[in-house]
This record gives structure tokens, sequence and C-alpha cells, in this order.
């Protein structure tokens, strides 16, 4: 061999010894915010969206071994009823190799009652490892931690969410659930990997937007140290792949993300590459299975959107500041149907306009895409006075009753609000929280009716209610 050869060679070699050490990989896909894969907007007349029926191809066309996560939420996108929208997303993935996925992001705003009932016959594992009920217990439809076999290693998964990561006193309190801390729901996660025999220890973690998010990240990160191998983030704060304390953080951002683990002889990890692949129909094809299956439901759901559920007749709009018309009306509506002495409503709840003339069923849902649910509140006039008081300077619509800054008095049906008397008031769910909203920490009884807030406004328009509220300060 010549020296010009040897010294090729020679030069050569650490590239050839890495690109035949890379082989020894797996891959983990994760699907993450698959907003209109199932299906596309009412308005939109393009071509049904390139999501499940792409992804089928791909995975098809995959040579390495690999495991599929869904890495949540599972039901954001356009609004349909819950039930199909599980339902199909549910076939879609059951078609698929789906080993588990994550109750994150907006599906923490679902009823748990009804996300459990959407989901029933669904197989998958959902995973949620520091997601509990108000009542302290865990989701019995959820998972802690899942470890899966692929190629010549085991992958173990615990998903937490941290939705406010400048909160750093626990339990954290969301709409429908509290959140355990993190770290300690994810020793938990570990100790069942370890028994599962998982030799990669895999956290996906869900990181809320704000202030203090990288912070946060630093802190986990530094409490696992090398007791954790892998971190897959769903943040904007993180955009590339790095190492800190001995642990591997993967950005996943919105779509279909690709990530290569290197493997070690033993199956351990040694090192990742990430990449988010385009939804690219012409590129991978389309499986026609898939396709079918969607259409069916599309078809349904399309159906059921197109009804018409009543008649304004002017537009109700939600407004960015001060009156809400739409705000207005729903509290209205709230008051109506609950037979109260008043209501009180958040617009911000409403997202969209509510148009004039015939209101159809996917205007309600664009407008209305949460899952509230009305609650009733019996509570003393002295306390409902102070609650009007301090909440006096934020954004929040009234029915039945009035606060006077200036005078410190308010009035329920027209008159003084009384501090002995009982009343009775119905308010969306969405203003329960321990923090912001001090109704509840001060009503005398307080039930959830499980009557979602939505259907109180279709009952509302179905009785052509008055479209044109009274609100002191704006000209109609």
């Amino acid at each position: 061999m010549s020296n010009g050869a040897l010294r090729a060679l020679l030069l050569s070699a650490p590239l050839l010894l890495a690109s035949c050490a890379w082989r020894d990989s797996v891959v983990v896909y994760l699907t993450s915010d698959a907003r209109g894969w199932v299906f596309r907007a009412p308005e939109d007349d393009g071509p049904a969206p390139a999501g499940f029926p792409v992804l089928k191809k791909i995975l098809e066309a995959e040579e390495r071994p690999f495991l599929l996560f869904h890495a949540g939420p599972w039901l954001s996108g356009p609004p349909e009823s819950l039930n199909q929208r599980a339902k199909a997303a549910a076939e879609c993935m059951a078609a698929m190799p789906y080993a588990a996925a994550g109750l994150l992001g907006e599906d923490l705003l679902l009823d748990p009652a009804r996300l459990e009932k959407a989901l029933k016959g669904a197989a998958l594992p959902l995973l949620a490892s520091n997601v509990y009920l108000k009542s302290g217990a865990r989701p019995s439809f959820t998972s802690r931690s899942l470890t899966s076999g692929v190629g010549k290693t085991s992958l173990g998964l615990a998903v937490l969410t941290a939705p406010r990561p400048e909160h750093l006193s626990w339990p954290k309190y969301g709409p429908r659930y509290k959140f355990e801390k993190e770290t300690y729901e994810a020793e938990r996660a570990l100790l069942e990997m370890k028994s599962e025999g998982a030799k990669i220890r895999t956290v996906l973690l869900e990181i809320g937007e704000g202030e203090g998010a990288m912070e946060f990240l630093e802190h986990f990160l530094a409490h696992f140290g090398s007791r954790l191998d892998l971190v897959f983030v769903k943040s904007s704060v993180v955009t590339r792949v790095f190492s800190r304390k001995g642990i591997l953080v993967v950005p996943v951002p919105e779509g279909l993300n690709r990530v290569e683990l290197k493997l070690s002889p033993e199956g351990t990890l040694l090192n990742a590459a990430s990449e988010t692949l385009a939804m690219d129909r012409e590129k991978y094809g389309s499986d026609p299975g898939i396709e079918a299956m969607l259409d069916s439901h599309r078809s349904g759901a399309l159906a059921a959107l197109d009804r018409i559920v009543g008649e304004l007749q002017y537009a109700l709009e939600p407004g960015e500041a001060g009156p809400s018309t739409a705000g207005t009306w729903a509290a209205d509506c709230l008051k109506r149907w609950a037979r109260s002495d008043g209501a009180v409503f958040d617009p911000g709840d409403i997202h969209s306009v509510l148009p004039r003339g015939a209101v159809r069923l996917a205007d309600l849902y664009r407008a209305m895409p949460g899952e509230n649910n009305v609650v009733f509140v019996k509570i003393r006039g002295q306390e409902l006075l102070e609650y009007l008081k301090a909440s006096s300077g934020r954004r929040l619509s009234y029915a039945g009753l009035a606060y006077d800054a200036a005078a410190g008095t308010g009035e329920a049906g027209g008159r003084p609000i009384e501090p002995g008397r009982l009343y009775r008031v119905a308010i969306p769910d969405s203003l329960v929280s321990e923090n912001d909203h001090a109704i509840l920490s001060t009503a005398m009884e307080f039930a959830n009716s499980r009557h979602p807030v939505r259907d109180t406004m279709r009952w509302c328009l179905g009785r052509r209610q008055p479209a044109r509220p009274a609100m002191p300060g704006m000209e109609f």
C-alpha cells in the first residue's frame, strides 16, 4: 500500500468507525400537537390535511428499529365533538404501532369524566406522571410510566407537565387537575422503570410558557444528574439537542419528530440526533386505508357541525378590552338557565364572533372550544359584595349583579345586596381557582352541574334569547 493510500485510510478511519457505531442505533418518533391531523377546520375548503395517512407511509419506510409516541395533546385543533375526535384519533393510532400517548396541553382543560368516556375504547396507554384529580386520586385512565423494548435496548418513559415553571409551591392547580412536584413524581417513575429493566430512562417534559422556564429546566436536570438518560422537552426555550449533567436534552417541536439514538454495545444511550419531518404527501405518499377511515369520520363530523342551532339578530363580539357583547349575553344566558339571582362570566372564554343570523354548531364550537361546566354557588351577601369589590378591576361580565366602586355598594336583581341574605350565583368552572377567584373560598355551598357552558349557550340560542344585551356605555 502506498504512503498516500495509507495516510488517506488513517484520516478516514475515525469517520468510518463513527459511521459503523452510529449504525448501532434505534429511532424514537414523537408526534406533537397534531393539529388538523384528524379533521380540518369547517371553513377550510382545501385538501384533507396530511397527517396520519402520511405518517403511516413514513413508518413503513423506516429501516431502524423504532418506538412511536404521541407527545400530546390528543384532541387539539378545529372544533368537533369530543367523542368524534377521540374515536377518530384512537382508530388512527390503533392502525399504527403507537406505544403510548401523553396527557398534555389542551387536553388538560377537558373534564376528566368526559375525557375518560371519550377515550374508553382506546387501548393505547395514556401517560400522565404528575397529574392528579383535585380529590387527590390519580386518574384511573392514566399510567405513571411505560417501558418498551426496541432493537437491542429498552426505553422507559414518564410524562410530566409543569404548567407554571415560576410557581415554586406544590401542588400546582389547573382548571381540572392538580400537578404534583415534577421531580418527586419522576423519582417514582424511575423506580418503575428500574423494576421493568429499562436501559434508557426517559422523561417527556412539557414546560408552560412564561418567565423561569429555562431556570426550571436547569433545576430539573441538576436534581437527577446521571440517573436520567434522556429528556424530551416541549417548550420554546429548547431549540436544539444538548447535554447537561450527563442527560441528553432533545426539543419536541410541533409536528413529527424523528430522534435517532446512538447506543453502546450494552444498549445504553451515547448520543442523539433529532429532526422534524415535514408531512409531505408527494414525498412520502399517503395510506389509502387511513384516508378512508378519516373520511368516514369527517363526513359525520361536518354534517353535525353544519346544523343550525339558533339565530341571532346581531353579531356577538368577544372584544379585546372593556365590555363585551358576547360576554354579557353569555352571563345573561347562564342566569336564565340556572334560574339564579346572578351570574358571572369571563368573556375571555369566548374566542371568536357569534355571527348575525343563523348560528351553526361549528360557530358555537369555534367561539367556545373549552369544556367548561356551569357551577352553582350559594354565597352570603357580605361575601358576594367583597367578591364584586375584589373583581371590579378585572374584565368580567355580570348578569343580575352590579357594583359601584366609588360608593362601595352592590346590587342583585336591581336591589341593594343584603349582607346576611343567601344569593344563588351561576359561574363557569373556568372561574374556579384557589388564587385568582375568591368566590368559592367564601361560598356557603357550591355544586358542579356537569352541564357544559357551551350546551347552555346552545339552549339559549334555540330559545331565541335576546341577542342585544343591555350594556352601560355601549352603543348599538
